[in-house]
């Protein structure tokens, strides 16, 4: 079975990886800190040759309130609502033969 794996930073660069015969790329992202109730999502893709990426999907896994994402099937959103607290947000990728990855990624809002 095919996989994309998917590593990164909530509020930079997302990258995507695709790894057929090696094992899972692991990485720790670090909290992300921001004090205003707004920010960024981006996320990027690199797939094997012969493939496209062909679907996104950002979603809030936890977080103190529900916040909103403005275009969640688009590589780079923005994401408000945010009350202080810690969210979790996951990036879904999904390329043209069916092969698929995310990741997760902390937020942590604190007040202004």
């Amino acid at each position: 079975m095919k996989k994309l794996y998917l590593a990164g930073l909530v509020g930079a660069s997302i990258l995507l990886f695709y790894c057929q015969k090696s094992a899972p790329l692991a990485y720790q992202p670090p909290v992300v800190t921001v004090t205003s109730f707004s920010s960024m999502l981006s996320g990027r893709a690199t797939v094997h040759p012969g493939t496209s990426l062909s679907f996104y999907l950002w979603s809030q896994v936890s977080g103190p309130r529900r916040a909103m994402i403005d275009h969640p099937s688009q590589a780079a959103t923005s994401v408000s609502g945010l009350v202080p607290g810690t969210y979790v947000f996951e990036l879904f990728a999904t390329d043209n033969k069916g092969a698929t990855g995310s990741a997760y990624d902390t937020l942590q809002v604190t007040a202004l």
